[in-house]
């Protein structure tokens, strides 16, 4: 993946979890938000289960743990 796609990934990616929370996007809160995507992607390189951000994910100074919605009792309110 190039550099571009990378940064579309990010967008992307930031852009629905701004949706999900009603969060108004800033560049501030993208670059927060791209940090802790990348900090929770390298801790969690060797899992295999899914991963969806809760409404901090452009906060810092979380664990990588603390950032994460837990999928099976999301699914369960749902």
């Amino acid at each position: 993946m190039n550099d571009q796609q990378e940064e579309e990934r990010f967008q992307t990616m930031y852009d629905k979890w701004c949706q999900r929370y009603n969060k108004v996007p800033t560049t501030q809160n993208f670059q927060n938000f791209r940090s802790n995507v990348e900090m929770v992607e390298q801790y969690y390189r060797t899992t295999t289960g899914e991963q969806q951000f809760n409404e901090n994910a452009d906060q810092i100074g979380y664990q990588p743990a603390q950032l994460l919605v837990d999928i099976d009792s999301k699914e369960d309110d749902d």
